[in-house]
């Protein structure tokens, strides 16, 4: 608590701030009113000790002036006329209290204690307002988010669906050849998997803003996670000519959550494989270090804009895009992957030149610091705390 004392008496001024310093207030003084201002505009002081009488000045012509400041600080005013008229004066100024000289050092400092702690609970008010605010506004960017990603959802979803229900329609009314047959089931096979894949995002997307992902940690060999990824990834690339280089170390073993972690590995591939062009490469690369793991996926793609390159993780469909190929993502992909990879301990990166590719890597810690000692293999991240 900074405290201005502003008195003429050298003794009463040395007085008062010997008793203030004592009980741990920052005490600056002065003895003249232009004085007073220069140190008022330069500390910006919480408390003003002011007496009424100074050699250039009056209290009144002080307090006036403070008037014309945007957060005026509160007055206790010390006066040795009591008089009905000088009160008054002062009380329409806001003056705070009155220290009437000569005075005990204790009833002094207990006239002080009281006007702080009327200042503390104030400033602490403000706070708990500003944080309710911030709070509130946090509130609504989030549901304005939620709302923009739904209505995202629901018109993603309508095309598919209703693809799927035109060649269902069509099966079962009208008279096709097998090889007819056989193209309207491969639609509906894929519009169906497109919606799955929405529907997911979706899930994913409701438990990653909760906090609520479970993780259940056993030993894993990264190297056979990332060649069982990779197998996959080929049998959709081999249209595409899109060429797969993966060149992986032997030891890589972590502990973490299979499934999760091989979510991420799949995001990762499917990423690369959306915006590489057909003839391109993808190269899946590993490096073994003593604390964990590094994962690698490049590609030779038409990488990522540089006004993205911050946004990419935010979780946000205002950020997703298109391939080339016309897959639809949500944007929730590689947010959802920051956020496994961080509950293991690790940490995630990207690299992009805009028609140059990306670079993806990420870093498996051997063993995540957090895991809980009796339950070795067994993790789940606890629910926020809430206020309210």
């Amino acid at each position: 608590m900074k405290i201005l004392v502003i008195e003429d008496d050298i003794a009463i001024l040395k007085v008062m701030e010997l008793c203030l310093k004592k009980n741990n207030y920052h005490v600056i003084t002065a003895r003249f009113g232009e004085e007073a201002f220069k140190k008022i505009d330069k500390e910006c002081p919480d408390l003003i000790l002011l007496d009424m009488i100074l050699p250039d000045i009056t209290g009144l012509m002080i307090m006036e002036r403070l008037k014309n400041l945007p957060a005026p600080p509160p007055v206790i005013v010390m006066t040795a006329h009591s008089s009905e008229e000088s009160i008054l004066q002062a009380l329409r100024h806001g003056v705070k209290d009155f220290i009437v000289k000569p005075f005990r050092n204790e009833d002094f400092l207990e006239r002080v204690k009281r006007v702080v702690r009327e200042i503390n609970f104030k400033k602490e008010e403000e706070r708990i307002l500003k944080e309710k605010e911030i709070l509130l506004e946090q509130l609504k960017n989030v549901q304005e988010m939620k709302n923009k990603f739904l209505d995202m959802i629901i018109h993603n979803l309508k095309n598919p669906l209703n693809s799927v229900l035109g060649f269902a329609s069509i099966l079962a009314t009208r008279e096709l050849s097998v090889k007819e047959k056989m193209e309207y089931y491969k639609i509906i096979d894929e519009q169906g998997k497109r919606m799955l894949i929405m529907l997911d995002d979706l899930l994913k997307d409701s438990f990653y803003r909760e906090g609520k992902i479970p993780l259940e940690f056993n030993a894993l060999n990264i190297k056979e996670m990332l060649e069982g990824s990779i197998s996959n990834a080929e049998l959709n690339s081999t249209e595409k000519k899109i060429k797969f280089i993966a060149l992986l170390d032997d030891d890589l073993n972590v502990s973490g959550d299979r499934e999760k972690l091989t979510e991420v590995i799949e995001n990762l591939i499917d990423n690369a494989f959306k915006f590489t062009p057909n003839g391109g490469q993808i190269n899946i690369n590993t490096r073994s270090e003593p604390s964990g793991v590094w994962i690698m996926v490049s590609d030779t793609g038409i990488g990522i804009p540089e006004n993205m390159l911050d946004k990419i993780f935010l979780g946000t469909p205002l950020i997703s895009r298109k391939g080339l190929r016309s897959e639809r993502g949500t944007g929730l992909g590689l947010a959802f992957c920051k956020k496994i990879v961080e509950l293991h301990g690790g940490k995630i990166k990207v690299e992009s030149k805009e028609n140059k590719g990306t670079i993806v890597s990420v870093f498996i810690p051997l063993k995540p610091p957090f895991m809980n000692e009796k339950e070795p293999w067994l993790w789940r991240q606890e629910e926020p705390e809430t206020i309210g």
